[in-house]
């Protein structure tokens, strides 16, 4: 069953050329912290006018009636320039990064940058005295807010600024950034060869009393083994960068042309290439937060992919041991996807695992639709596939009607289906404060939150919470046994 969650989809309207979309980290800490914090976007709206470019604070707040919720926005001018791309920060809830571009008054020269802002803290939710007037204020009148500069990433050896991911962890601040070529005489420029004007450099940038600095820094090269052609480097425009949080957070992925590079960011160097992923582009990939080895791709023939890197034939090992894929590989030749899901009729902008529920995953593309996927068979809830179909779960209600909930088994493909957005969608992404709730927005500035089916999300409590009685059962036999 295909849901339709247009009926459940609540809207507000930005302005428009929106590109970036990101959910913000609980910014609430320590025992006595609130924790019912509500989910928060931020969205990037772009505009080549001066100071005509803003950063929206979309904030989902909860009603008093169930399944009620009403959006709240807060508009704040980015006076940098256009906004290319937005960075959370899950160590510094209230802090994210932004990639800007702006053109010169010359109308000449095109530079681009980076720079950290605070937004303010979570505003208090309003109390069940105030009236509905009140709760239904249109935050959109009020004129734009300034916001609060931090600091700026320290790239100013490098002609541009493309990518920026954030570490994955809750106690790092590092930072990784994709950058055009260093400039003739800063300490990063490679003497004794020739460098490209759209080359590309990996730089890992770590933050000491408060200020970042250029941590390590090389070249992106393809493997040797793969290409020998001037060096292999890559002078295609890469399109994404994701961070794993798996293994120490030791490993980046670049997307760019048709294939996807990992770097060992201990050594700077390939640790697996991914050819010929998506004809004839890859647009954005995911690591499965769960599983190391599982990475998810989305590109121009609008086909979700999912891979196991562990069966790349590997050629040569790291230095750092020889675990799991952290070895470079030769290509992809023979190499197929553990499942590929035609869900789009044109380009795959974004490409989102859900934040825990590895099972779940979601698509955003230029034909104006976004897709919700259940993928049980390619998770860590691999046992679990196979328990398809519908079940019931018992509450305490007194009536049939109240005691028994249908619940829809998990099964692979497409699960719903947003298409109310009539323009292309570029940005989808997860609220890290409430996992089971998602946003997306359209290059008109069309802002939809939504969250998934109810059936849907019991169903994968439901079999979490069995799954769980039967290893208890287990146990209590084995214990017996003794």
């Amino acid at each position: 069953m295909v849901y339709n969650l247009q009926e459940t989809a609540r809207g507000l309207s930005l302005p428009p050329q929106a590109r970036c979309l990101v959910g913000l980290y609980d910014s609430q800490s320590g025992p006595l912290a609130d924790q019912s914090e509500n989910a928060r976007f931020l969205v990037g709206c772009q505009s080549v006018t001066p100071n005509g470019s803003q950063v929206h604070l979309v904030t989902l707040e909860e009603g008093y009636s169930c399944q009620s919720f009403h959006l709240r926005n807060q508009s704040f001018v980015h006076p940098d320039g256009e906004v290319v791309g937005l960075t959370a920060l899950p160590a510094a809830p209230l802090l994210f990064v932004s990639v800007y571009s702006s053109i010169s008054e010359s109308k000449t020269e095109l530079s681009s940058g980076a720079r950290i802002w605070r937004l303010p803290p979570p505003s208090q939710s309003l109390s069940p005295t105030e009236s509905e007037d009140e709760k239904d204020i249109d935050f959109a009148d009020r004129p734009p807010e300034q916001l609060e500069f931090v600091s700026s990433l320290p790239c100013n050896d490098f002609s541009s600024i493309k990518k920026v991911a954030a570490h994955p962890s809750e106690t790092c601040s590092d930072l990784v950034c994709v950058l055009g070529p260093p400039l003739p005489g800063t300490q990063h420029f490679p003497g004794g060869r020739t460098v490209s004007p759209a080359s590309s450099f990996l730089a890992v940038l770590k933050t000491a009393s408060g200020d970042y600095a250029v941590d390590s820094c090389s070249q992106l090269r393809l493997p040797t083994e793969v290409d020998e052609v001037a060096g292999g480097a890559i002078t295609a425009s890469v399109n994404a960068v994701r961070w794993s949080p798996h293994r120490n957070a030791s490993t980046v992925g670049v997307a760019f042309d048709s294939g996807v590079l990992g770097i060992d960011t201990r050594c700077m160097q390939p640790c697996f290439w991914l050819g010929d992923v998506h004809w004839p582009c890859v647009r954005d990939i995911d690591f499965n937060p769960n599983l190391d080895h599982i990475l998810a791709t989305g590109g121009d023939d609008g086909c979700l992919s999912v891979w196991d890197l562990r069966s790349i034939q590997k050629t040569s090992a790291t230095s750092y041991g020889n675990f799991s894929f952290r070895n470079v590989s030769s290509g992809t030749v023979g190499l197929n996807p553990l499942v590929t899901i035609p869900a789009h009729s044109h380009w795959i902008w974004t490409v989102r695992y859900h934040p825990t529920r590895d099972q779940l995953l979601l698509s955003a593309s230029s034909d104006s639709c976004v897709c919700l996927y259940g993928l049980p068979s390619f998770s860590s809830e691999t046992r679990n596939s196979n328990k398809t179909g519908a079940t019931k779960a018992t509450s305490g209600g007194s009536s049939p009607a109240e005691s028994e909930i249908s619940v829809e088994g998990l099964e692979d493909g497409v699960l719903a289906r947003l298409e109310q957005q009539q323009e292309s969608i570029y940005a989808v992404d997860w609220s890290p404060v409430d996992p089971w709730t998602f946003a997306s927005v359209n290059y008109d500035g069309h802002f939809l939150v939504n969250q998934v089916p109810d059936k849907v999300k019991l169903g994968i409590l439901l079999q979490r919470d069995d799954d769980d009685d039967e290893e208890g059962d287990v146990e209590a036999n084995d214990f017996d046994k003794v």
